[in-house]
């Protein structure tokens, strides 16, 4: 049984085989680098359609597998044995016709496979009994310790196998269906003969004169009726005319009939029951002699009965035609895609290729995992068009193809994400909050979204081509609106929370020296003043002007009243509503820093705002 499974799994190793030799054949063949370096595969221009005479032989190890099980009694028989399986040599030749497309490879012909198998059997104190009618006696026969049983198997059988073949390596696989024509089988062994008279106390042996000889020799044989054998077989071996000097090679194709020649390793297992199973016993005395069957027909073999030939073989093919050139390829196209930030290739890419002038609808390609796609395409103009997901579509790639392996680089470049986090501008704390982007353009609000307390963070792939700002809203916080400067931004927006009396710097605020006009570089700081004050439609509040202590005290009050009126008539000249605004000076009454120092009367020059 272990015998027959070992022999399954070779035969499976050897088709298995054929995955890993086509794909090593395949990338040494038909793979290479672009000019930038970057890895393609492409298929030869050049194939063959060839045939070819064969001749082939082999030489290796064979036998007939059965099982037997340890019998302990038969017709006329007692006692038992074991049987231990030894095989024998074989080997084959055959004569036949191999066609080969491209890779692609047929075999079929008549093949002689000729080989043996010995099973020797151990027996337990066996013996056969036969009663001598005339004298009223017993005669045993009992085999000596082993016996041999030798077989001789000559088969016809007709091969019909499939493969491919890659410059030095080849593979084939299929069945072989054949009849048994030579089926010999001979036994060899030691005999003992006795014979028992109730009468006497002991058993008579040793009188050559009456034909009792103990441990006498033991011959015998017969046919065996063999029939039909399917056998599964494979075999991968070498090209080895392709390691011969290259001079030879070249020679060899300048010939009219060229010469292949193959060396193989081989494996025949044969799956069909072959052997026509009598289940006749072991042994049958008579009177003067015993009549044995083989084990293979006994009624101690299974039915069952498989036949293994595994080895070497030489095969010599002669080509009788001239190789054909089929249809020339069109020329292959190579495009990659990368994203253009990373500068890293892109799998998955969507590939629209059109050619120029053709109204046919264009052929779909998708990027591997290696992130490019081949086609072959004729000779042409063509564009181009790549498409994925979270990048921005590229629609006009132009290429001049004239050329096997021309190339095509497209970059991809990843959709913009704007980014906003909302944080308390006090405590630095996430903020849950309401967010509204909105079009400059039209003024509608092209989506909503919130941000939560833990994560304080929302994104969003923008529409390309036009101007936004987000509004940002938050119980208890004043409401800011941003303008959207970058598609691909990540704002953090700090909201203030509303706390009435506390006084809020209008920072980037800017006057002109001793006077109380606005300088122009103050304009976003008035427009987001501006913007809270509309945000925050029932908020009033109070702008406060403060000076440093340089000038006397009745020039520093008028300059900070002026200033801070001059905030206010700018959000009045804005449209907001006079009700809603105070404007204060305290001239140098309220510093916040030292005026000893240019730093500190730079801080105490200030405006501010508190809520009402």
């Amino acid at each position: 049984m272990k015998l027959r499974l070992l022999s399954i799994y070779l035969l499976l190793g050897a088709v298995l085989l054929c995955s890993p030799v086509y794909a090593a054949q395949q990338k040494k063949k038909t793979s290479g680098k672009d000019t930038s370096g970057q890895a393609y595969t492409t298929n030869p221009r050049r194939v063959h359609d060839i045939h070819h005479i064969a001749v082939w032989g082999g030489v290796g190890y064979s036998g007939l597998v059965n099982n037997y099980p340890a019998a302990t009694s038969g017709l006329g028989y007692t006692g038992g044995f074991s049987n231990r399986f030894i095989g024998g040599g074989g080997g084959l030749i055959g004569f036949g016709y191999e066609y080969k497309y491209k890779h692609f490879l047929l075999s079929v012909g008549p093949e002689f496979r000729i080989f043996s198998s010995l099973d020797k059997m151990t027996f337990q104190s066996p013996y056969i009994e036969t009663e001598l009618q005339d004298y009223g006696q017993f005669k045993y026969y009992q085999f000596g310790n082993t016996l041999n049983e030798q077989q001789t198997i000559g088969q016809l059988v007709l091969p019909v196998m499939f493969g491919g073949t890659f410059d030095k390596v080849y593979f084939k696989a299929g069945a072989k269906v054949g009849y048994t024509l030579l089926r010999n089988y001979t036994q060899t062994g030691l005999l003992s003969t006795t014979i028992a008279d109730p009468l006497a106390m002991d058993n008579w042996e040793e009188m050559p004169r009456h034909g009792l000889i103990n441990n006498g020799e033991y011959e015998a044989g017969g046919k065996n009726p063999f029939g039909l054998d399917i056998a599964l077989s494979a075999e991968v071996g070498i090209n080895i005319d392709q390691l011969m000097k290259k001079d030879w090679q070249k020679d060899n194709e300048k010939r009219d009939r060229p010469i292949r020649m193959r060396v193989a390793a081989f494996l025949d297992y044969g799956l069909w029951n072959m052997n026509v199973h009598t289940a006749a016993p072991f042994a049958v005395a008579g009177r003067d002699d015993i009549v044995s069957t083989s084990l293979h027909q006994s009624e101690w073999a299974v039915s069952r009965l498989n036949s293994l030939l595994v080895g070497v073989k030489f095969t010599a093919l002669l080509q009788m035609n001239k190789e054909k050139v089929l249809k020339k390829e069109k020329p292959l196209l190579i495009v990659y895609t990368e994203d253009a930030e990373k500068q890293t290739l892109l799998s998955g890419v969507t590939l629209s290729v059109q050619q120029k002038g053709s109204k046919r609808r264009p052929s779909r390609k998708t990027t591997n995992n290696k992130g490019y796609a081949t086609m072959r395409l004729a000779e042409g103009n063509y564009t181009v068009a790549a498409t994925k997901t979270g990048y921005i579509p590229s629609q006009n790639n132009q290429i001049e193809h004239l050329e096997d392996k021309d190339t095509l680089r497209i970059p991809m470049t990843p959709v913009p994400v704007y980014t906003v986090y909302v944080r308390n501008a006090k405590t630095n704390q996430f903020v849950a909050s309401t967010l509204r982007f909105i079009d400059v353009a039209t003024g509608k609000t092209i989506q909503t979204a919130t941000t939560d307390s833990v994560k304080g963070m929302y994104r969003i792939a923008l529409p390309m081509n036009a101007t936004y700002k987000v509004h940002v809203e938050a119980d208890n916080f004043l409401t800011q609106t941003c303008q959207v400067t970058s598609l691909s931004e990540i704002k953090e927006i700090r909201l203030e929370p509303i706390v009435k009396k506390r006084a809020i710097i209008l920072n980037n605020l800017y006057f002109a020296t001793n006077e109380t006009a606005i300088l122009p570089e103050s304009e976003q700081a008035l427009n987001d003043l501006y913007e809270m004050l509309t945000d925050n439609p029932a908020v009033r509040i109070r702008i406060i002007g403060h000076t440093d202590a340089v000038g006397s005290d009745r020039d520093n009050q008028v300059l900070s009243e002026g200033r801070a009126n001059s905030v206010r008539q700018a959000m009045l000249d804005r449209g907001i509503d006079a009700d809603r605004i105070e404007a204060v000076g305290k001239g140098k009454t309220e510093p916040i820093a030292t005026n000893d120092t240019e730093e500190g009367r730079a801080k105490n020059r200030r405006v501010e705002f508190v809520i009402l």
